[in-house]
């Protein structure tokens, strides 16, 4: 079983493909970060509001809106093993998550390994890492 932990978008296509994303994978509760309007939450699909990662339960895995060569102090996707009980926090498009912003929890932060280095989409890395999981885990 696995939690998602997505940002609060006040785009209407963002939402969209947030909700395609989740229901391709069917985490176990989809959490969103941030001060979102219960609509928004509704086309997220009954997704759970918090301002705070330290009340959830499971082994934090940082997914950075980015691709490279190597990032230092990252876990290549490659080399990762997926936690039974993961907390998958994917941020915000194109900015990345600072290791101070997790101070105290327990998290591993995953990067996806390219031929070059380029900010991704956090709908796109999400659907990278979630495979990733369905194909190691089963």
């Amino acid at each position: 079983m696995f939690d998602v932990v997505i940002p609060y978008t006040h785009s209407a296509m963002e939402e969209n493909q947030w909700a395609f994303m989740l229901s391709c994978f069917q985490p176990k509760n989809t959490w969103v970060m941030g001060d979102a309007p219960d609509d928004h939450i509704k086309r997220i699909g009954g997704a759970i509001l918090t301002d705070s990662l330290s009340e959830l339960q499971g082994k934090i895995v940082i997914c950075q809106p980015i691709n490279g060569l190597e990032i230092q102090g990252e876990t290549s996707l490659l080399d990762f093993k997926h936690p039974e009980n993961a907390i998958y926090v994917f941020g915000s498009n194109h900015v990345h998550m600072r290791s101070n912003d997790f101070e105290g929890l327990d998290y591993e932060t995953v990067y996806i390994p390219s031929d070059s280095q380029s900010d991704m989409y956090n709908f796109a890395s999400a659907g990278i890492i979630l495979f990733d999981r369905l194909s190691k885990n089963g």
